[in-house]
């Protein structure tokens, strides 16, 4: 174990948090969860191998067998299920199912690789908001207005 002054982590299963060095505030439960971290702060990592790449990235809750695997530097993700968000490297992601992943910062996908449904939410700046909901590769858009 690598770490000098990080304080607050818990570490349960074998190399978990294997390379914390000034690292604070996290949680690993599960064999190679968090392993790379170095200096990323606040996040949370369930899974076998959750979070594997995770170096800097903070504030992110991955829960899953392999779960944010590539997440090297993204900030405040949330991934939940085997492989979810496991090849985004960005920030503000939300993964649901299996495999599920986020295609852009601040995306929210939610079902499976196998019959994937993604949302995206966001302001263009006016008044209204628009929910982007593709599913099987077809995008359907609603506008979201303030009452």
């Amino acid at each position: 174990r690598d770490n000098t002054t990080g304080s607050s982590n818990v570490a349960v299963g074998y190399n978990a948090l294997l390379q914390n060095t000034t690292a604070s505030n996290n949680t690993a439960v599960g064999y190679q969860s968090l392993y790379s971290n170095t200096t990323g702060n606040g996040n949370t990592f369930i899974g076998t191998d959750s979070g594997y790449n995770n170096s800097i990235g903070a504030l992110n809750t991955f829960l899953g067998h392999q779960s944010g695997y590539g997440n090297a530097t993204g900030v405040s993700n949330t991934f939940i299920g085997s492989c979810a968000g496991w090849s985004f490297t960005g920030s503000c992601g939300i993964a649901l199912g299996v495999c599920a992943q986020p295609q852009a910062d601040g995306e929210f996908a939610l079902g499976s690789s196998f019959a994937p449904v993604k949302m995206q939410v966001g302001n263009s700046g006016s008044a209204s908001c628009h929910l982007i909901i593709r599913i099987n590769g077809t995008c359907y858009a609603i506008e979201l207005m303030n009452p």
